[in-house]
C-alpha cells in the first residue's frame, strides 16, 4: 500500500493538511475525520492528474511527528503508479512492454496514466510477467 505524508495544522474552525512530497496537494476539513476523507481525495486526484500529464511522481517521504498523517493511494491510482515504477526499474520503454504483452502501445500508455484502467486478473498477470514481477493480492 502506497501512503504519502501530510503535515496537519489546526486552522480555525477546522484542520488544514499539506502533502510534503506532492506540490500543490493540500486540503482542509472541519474535523479530523473529514480532513482524512478530503486528503485522500486531494492526494489521489493530484497524483492521477500528474500521471495523465506525465509528471514525475516522487517517492513518499518517511516523516514522523505528531503533526503528520499518512494518506493512502486508492488502488486505481496506486496500481498504474506501481506498474510505471516497475517498468522504469527495468529501464524499458512503454513500447517495449506493450510488445511483450502484445497490446497496442496506446493501451499500455493509458495503463500507466490511470486512464480507465480496470484490468482483469489475467491482464495483470501478463503485465507482471512482462515486468519480471509477481502479483500479490491481499484483503485488509
Amino acid at each position: 500500500m502506497i501512503k504519502y505524508p501530510a503535515r496537519v495544522e489546526k486552522d480555525e474552525p477546522g484542520y488544514y493538511a499539506q502533502f510534503i512530497d506532492i506540490p500543490g496537494a493540500f486540503t482542509q476539513g472541519m474535523t479530523m475525520e473529514e480532513l482524512m476523507e478530503m486528503a485522500e481525495d486531494a492526494l489521489n486526484e493530484t497524483i492521477a492528474y500528474m500521471m495523465s500529464d506525465n509528471i514525475e511522481i516522487p517517492e513518499p517521504s518517511d516523516v514522523q511527528g505528531e503533526d503528520i498523517i499518512y494518506v493512502k493511494l486508492l488502488p486505481e491510482v496506486a496500481l498504474p503508479l506501481s506498474i510505471k515504477k516497475a517498468r522504469k526499474e527495468l529501464k524499458a520503454s512503454q513500447g517495449k512492454i506493450a510488445q511483450r504483452i502484445k497490446v497496442p502501445y496506446q493501451s499500455y500508455q493509458r495503463w500507466e496514466r490511470a486512464e480507465k484502467f480496470n484490468p482483469t486478473l489475467k491482464t495483470l498477470e501478463r503485465i507482471a510477467k512482462a515486468l519480471n514481477k509477481k502479483i500479490v493480492i491481499e484483503f485488509q
